[in-house]
């Protein structure tokens, strides 16, 4: 789902996979960057007493780096927007939903001094 999600980003024009869009580790530049970290998610609804779950639940932090806190507050609000989904296809995964946890938050600067936004993302997805 982190791929589909960064390409998705991408077709969205919130920016680029590889040049301000990364997955898992956030690279010292460019200065306007973001980064989507998986964490924990949980466990989906079981159907029927299947052994297996209806869907996958993932969890993501989105975080998002400029050279002011206006900067990282637009990037961070242009993504917080798309990623609200029902019933998406990305790639080839069927989104059922895709909802911000809670609305981009204000984080300290980094060790240069940028801004740093960020959000939780949960998606369920087949």
């Amino acid at each position: 789902m982190l791929d589909e999600l960064a390409l998705f980003l991408e077709s969205q024009g919130i920016g680029t996979v590889g040049v301000d869009i990364f997955r898992h580790r956030l690279p010292e530049n460019p200065d306007k960057a973001m980064v989507l970290t998986p964490y924990g998610g949980s466990l989906g609804p079981r159907v029927h007493d299947e052994a297996s779950t209806a869907f996958r639940i993932d969890r993501f932090q989105a975080r998002f780096r400029g050279h002011n806190r206006a900067a990282a507050t637009s990037f961070a609000n242009a993504a917080y927007d798309v990623l609200w989904l029902n019933n998406a296809i990305l790639g080839t995964r069927i989104v059922v939903k895709s909802e911000p946890l809670q609305p981009p938050f204000d984080m300290p600067e980094d060790e240069h001094n940028r801004a740093i936004v960020i959000f939780n993302l949960e998606t369920w997805s087949t």
